[in-house]
């Protein structure tokens, strides 16, 4: 759920967000909270983007999560 998240609201924010922003945003519409080190697993864990399924990568950059330049 947390990688969804993130890739729709990077999407609405033109590819790049402070990590305090998509946390308050995540509890505004999720009701619960995420720690740092959720965010740095489900990067870890996110799936890379294929042909077919069209999925967006996004990464960690510091205090910002952004979308895969790529």
């Amino acid at each position: 759920m947390l990688d969804d998240f993130i890739q729709a609201m990077l999407a609405k924010v033109y590819g790049v967000a402070p990590v305090s922003i998509l946390k308050k945003v995540f509890k505004i519409y999720t009701g619960a909270a995420f720690k740092i080190t959720e965010l740095r697993e489900a990067e870890e864990n996110q799936t890379e983007p294929t042909d077919d399924n069209g999925i967006a990568t996004w990464h960690i950059d510091g205090k910002y999560v952004m979308l895969d330049d790529d």
